[in-house]
């Protein structure tokens, strides 16, 4: 029991983190529309789910900080208070809080419970000075007016059809606690109905078998009676229809009526209520019930929640381990089918290629995360920041359906936050400096995000004040990088910006001028085989540009030979291939070859790889096509085609920029792995 009770304890907290992470989404979205009722409702449902979880796995502080902030939001839907700017700083603390109150080691440190009374200290005095503001506006009813017909003043009669899913029991969920939660909330009448009850040789005592026909007087409103349902509703069909805008129990008639369709056998329908109901469809004012079937759909065929499954990370690790291996395994097929030659086995091979290169995608689609997870980080932080330096900041994101790696996102998000800290610092300007240069007061910062042949491009924009080179000159001087006669090219000095320690701010804050940033960004940049360039404009702005590998662990490959040793070109990358002499390639002086009458700067990787032994009078010419650029690599043969399982290089070999990584042949023999952009500036730069 304990272990069950600890897995269902693990699978709370990842739910928890998950909520956590959507409630802080949806507080940036509501920052931008204080007065959305459903991102209100949004948020409510957040902090109520959050409350009880807590409660039912033992994370007591959780729960009870979740009542606090839920008692502010319920009553920001029920009018009492705005949405200020206030609250919504108070939140956004406040967010920060309940991750660490799912956190054990966070928790058990002696500091977590002075922070976590002054937050609550803090919530109460904030909730106390709003609502003694909110009692002197003067427009104390505009908000509850704006409120639909769920959310009337006065008792309402609503009719409620629950069809518990057969698994919701399965998830320790006690469907009594649901009825006595309703009956909490005004006069109830519960039916069960045991129409779909199985005899008993086919009862199965997990699966839910009953539903119930529920009748409800209120003055709590709809959301209410939805909030019951919370935990059930994405595997159960819930209908909600209100009777009256009064108390029907209160009306002889109606109970009696009650009493007869409840002692039927059959099911109510609405219509057996039609003498009830005060509003029909067709008048002017009624909102269709609000219903969700047991696929998560609403009655407008909306989705409400997305059918998927939790997956932990080590199995999707331990998935892509098991389908590099096919990948090798496959391979070596290839090559038997190829020494013997039998039609049958050439044919099955054919087969077993196909189904791996099938299962591989499937496996890097599972494994891939889009952009857009890291979203909410980004816009947290330039509301945070924005606030704390008296800037106006407006960030929008394009392309974050833009996908990557899972360790690529992971080894991606800080570097991108200091970035953004930057361009906020060090880039956008005071709104009164902006507006005596002409701009918007609001500065801009983008992120942009698009595939670019086997790569992902990620753009950071700002319209600030740029950089301005003739002081990275000076400091660089100052600093004893370059010589004061030194005469660099206005990208050399950009690049000034990544040497470690350098930093142009001459105040040291909390936000910048300690000397540790940039190069920390290329460092981590450059560990996942990245790259990020630096653009700007003085008083335009900046843009940093980070360009990144698609995949990490299998590609499609161009296998060629180079002496003995066999290498390993991207295929993505591969446009087109050229025969040569290689004596002409010896005779050129400027490392340009015409191949079908354009002009292509080329690399002979023999003489780069300074590999012994006379070269083939014929080689062949590999055209690589990159953003930016085009070049073609001198090779002695192509082989063909091959899936690589790439295999990370030990520390020995990190000076080789050359080569990113290796991959194991089907015949048990080592291939190198050819890294195109390295070799492109190489050639760039000579």
């Amino acid at each position: 029991m304990i272990t069950s009770f600890e897995n269902f304890q693990s699978r709370f907290i990842e739910e928890a983190l998950d909520n956590i992470n959507e409630l802080e989404s949806t507080l940036l979205e509501l920052d931008l529309s204080p007065n959305d009722k459903e991102l209100l409702e949004k948020v409510f449902r957040i902090m109520h789910s959050l409350k009880g979880g807590g409660g039912m796995f033992g994370f007591e502080l959780l729960s009870e900080f979740s009542h606090h902030m839920e008692n502010i939001y319920d009553k920001i839907r029920s009018g009492h208070l705005a949405v200020t700017s206030k609250l919504l700083s108070v939140t956004f603390q406040s967010v920060d809080i309940l991750r660490d109150l799912v956190n054990a080691e966070v928790l058990a440190s002696p500091e977590m419970a002075s922070r976590y009374k002054e937050m609550v200290a803090t919530i109460e005095n904030v909730l106390k000075e709003e609502t003694e503001e909110q009692k002197s506006r003067t427009a104390v009813g505009i908000l509850s007016k704006q409120d639909d017909h769920s959310e009337m003043t006065g008792t309402v009669t609503w009719y409620i059809h629950f069809y518990p899913g057969a698994h919701v029991l399965e998830n320790g969920t006690n469907l009594l606690y649901l009825i006595d939660e309703l009956e909490q909330m005004g006069q109830l009448k519960a039916v069960p109905r045991l129409l779909k009850v199985p005899d008993l040789e086919a009862l199965e005592p997990e699966k839910s078998c009953i539903f119930w026909d529920l009748f409800l007087s209120t003055d709590m409103g709809k959301a209410a009676i939805m909030d019951v349902f919370m935990f059930v509703e994405d595997d159960s069909t819930i209908e909600i229809h209100r009777l009256s805008q009064s108390d029907l129990f209160t009306h002889p008639k109606f109970t009696a009526r009650l009493d007869t369709l409840c002692e039927s056998k059959m099911e109510i329908e609405l219509s057996d209520l039609n003498e009830f109901m005060a509003e029909r469809p067709e008048e002017e004012g009624f909102k269709a019930p609000v219903v969700f079937d047991k696929a998560g759909h609403t009655s407008e065929g909306k989705k409400v929640a997305s059918s998927s499954i939790r997956v932990a990370s080590d199995k999707i690790d331990g998935l892509m381990n098991l389908v590099s291996e096919l990948v090798i395994t496959q391979e070596r097929l290839n090559l038997i089918a190829a020494r013997y030659q039998i039609p049958e086995l050439k044919m099955v091979t054919e087969n077993v290629q196909k189904l791996t290169g099938q299962l591989r995608d499937n496996a890097f689609s599972i494994s891939l995360i889009p952009i857009s997870n890291m979203m909410a980080r980004f816009q947290r932080l330039v509301r945070d920041l924005s606030t704390q330096l008296g800037k106006r900041v407006e960030f929008t994101a394009t392309g974050t359906e833009t996908e990557l790696d899972k360790t690529m996102i992971e080894s991606l998000t800080d570097p991108l936050l200091h970035i953004i800290r930057n361009s906020i610092d060090h880039g956008i300007e005071l709104p009164d400096v902006r507006q005596k240069a002409g701009k918007n007061p609001k500065g801009s910062i983008q992120l942009e995000a698009g595939y670019s042949g086997a790569n992902v491009v990620i753009k950071i924009l700002d319209d600030g004040a740029g950089v301005d080179c003739e002081r990275v000159r000076r400091k660089a001087i100052e600093k004893g990088l370059i010589q004061e006669e030194e005469r660099l090219t206005k990208e050399e000095l950009l690049n000034l910006l990544f040497v470690p320690g350098f930093s142009t701010s001459s105040q040291v804050t909390e936000v910048s001028g300690r000397g540790v940033g940039m190069d920390v960004v290329k460092r981590n940049i450059a560990a996942i085989r990245g790259d990020v360039h630096i653009e700007s404009e003085p008083g335009k702005g900046s843009c940093i540009s980070i360009s990144l590998p698609l995949v990490l662990s299998i590609i499609d490959g161009l296998l060629v030979r180079i002496g003995s040793t066999q290498y390993v070109i991207p295929l993505s990358l591969t446009d087109r291939i050229y025969p040569a002499n290689s004596q002409m390639l010896e005779d050129t002086f400027i490392n340009v070859v015409t191949l079908d009458g354009v002009q292509i700067p080329f690399i002979n990787l023999r003489k780069a790889f300074e590999v012994a032994g006379p070269a083939p009078a014929k080689c062949q010419m590999v055209v690589v096509k990159q953003t930016g650029f085009t070049i073609a690599l001198s090779v002695d043969q192509v082989i063909g085609k091959i899936q690589a399982v790439l295999k990370p290089l030990g520390k020995l070999y990190h000076h080789q920029k050359m080569i990113s990584a290796a991959t194991i042949m089907g015949d048990g023999t080592i291939a190198l792995v050819l890294d195109a952009n390295t070799i492109a500036r190489e050639v760039m730069e000579h």
